[in-house]
């Protein structure tokens, strides 16, 4: 059996994938040796993390509703340095991995003519992005492109399955972002 076991990982490119992951997870822990400071209520039992869309961040609350964590700059931000328009949110492990759809135009008053987005993301827990799959500002179907994003799950092979809206697909994505 084990035999077996073996073959179907090395077939696969789970051990490729598991290297990949060990490496993001090594980026992690050299931020967190930086002398940035991390909320002690950080990722605790009973907090809650939420897509806030249309205030293009993601953030931890604590059950009495206290922000403890957040990603992006807020609702007057449209750059890469903020999630536009996040549809979905999930923590892996101290990573968070987010999808940005982007806003469509006539939506926004700050960005009437529209804010692309069209990525995925995994941000260590000190607003690092990590690993991104799609690209801020473009759309489409090719290689390393979304187009609509809406929703990104981390799976147990560690590949990140993407629901994409606009090219009506789901694909998964391993972490050395191939399809």
């Amino acid at each position: 059996m084990k035999k077996k076991h073996n073959r179907i990982l090395t077939s696969s490119g789970a051990w490729r994938s598991i290297l990949t992951a060990v490496g993001v997870m090594a980026l992690v822990s050299a931020a967190s040796a930086d002398n940035l400071k991390l909320n002690r209520h950080f990722n605790q039992k009973g907090n809650i993390l939420i897509s806030d869309q249309f205030n293009n961040r993601v953030i931890e609350i604590d059950p009495v509703g206290n922000i403890v964590w957040s990603f992006g700059r807020g609702p007057n931000d449209f750059s890469a340095k903020s999630v536009i328009g996040v549809n979905d949110a999930q923590r892996v492990g101290t990573l968070t991995l987010m999808a940005g759809t982007g806003t469509p135009a006539g939506v926004i008053p700050q960005a009437p003519d529209g804010a692309p987005d069209n990525r995925v993301m995994l941000v260590d827990p000190f607003g690092k992005i990590v690993w991104q799959y799609g690209q801020f500002g473009q759309a489409g179907s090719g290689p390393n492109l979304l187009d609509t994003p809406v929703q990104c799950t981390f799976l147990p092979n560690f590949d990140v399955l993407i629901t994409d809206q606009a090219t009506t697909r789901i694909i998964e994505v391993t972490l050395q972002k191939k399809i």
